[in-house]
């Protein structure tokens, strides 16, 4: 993965934690990883664990990025989350609703051309996309 495309996932990652914080959640992990595969986010609400996959789309051409959570995807994020639960099997009480999420940060669209020269520019500063200009979709119960 290219430097601009980590920074690019990390700002996207930074705005749907914002996003979560603003609405309620509490963030229990961040970036999980395992052997069984990785979970972006892990929030808590009331009594509902949540298992967030971030995705980050600021050019729109490869067609919806939630439409990228694919059935691979899915099954490895459950995985994961399955081994999340088992490592963490005192803290979390066996009646608790548990939810699979995606959150899709966009670039607000825009129909100036320079603008959009400038997000498929490589090589430009990452510092000009800043959060302002960043739409959040969150689709509960994605799978």
């Amino acid at each position: 993965m290219s430097l601009h495309n980590q920074k690019v996932g990390f700002m996207g990652q930074d705005k749907a934690r914002q996003h979560l914080k603003e609405k309620g959640y509490s963030i229990v992990a961040e970036n999980f990883r395992c052997r069984m595969g990785e979970i972006d986010l892990i929030a808590i609400r009331e009594n509902v664990l949540v298992f967030i996959e971030v995705k980050t789309d600021l050019t729109g051409f490869f067609g919806e990025a939630e439409a990228r959570v694919d059935l691979r995807k899915q099954r490895r994020i459950k995985r994961a989350a399955l081994f999340f639960l088992t490592e963490n099997k005192f803290r979390y009480h066996y009646n608790w609703v548990y939810r699979f999420d995606v959150i899709v940060v966009e670039k607000e669209v825009s129909f100036n051309h320079k603008d959009k020269r400038e997000i498929h520019d490589r090589n430009s500063d990452s510092r000009q996309l800043n959060q302002g200009d960043l739409n959040i979709r969150h689709i509960q119960n994605a799978f």
